[in-house]
């Protein structure tokens, strides 16, 4: 449940930073992310896996 809701937020920010930064790839997006210390556990849970497709 925590995942999902995880996955849906990283989805939805996603969006905004395309549009903030000019383009961004979603590998690029998860790097950044997972390098953030603000970024929370069950978040960097789901960027592990999706960083592995």
């Amino acid at each position: 449940m925590h995942h999902g809701k995880a996955l849906e937020s990283l989805t939805n920010h996603y969006k905004e930073w395309v549009d903030a930064y000019g383009g961004i790839s979603w590998q690029d997006f998860l790097d950044r992310l997972s390098r953030m210390q603000e970024t929370g556990s069950w978040v960097k849970e789901v960027i592990a896996v999706e960083l592995k497709k």
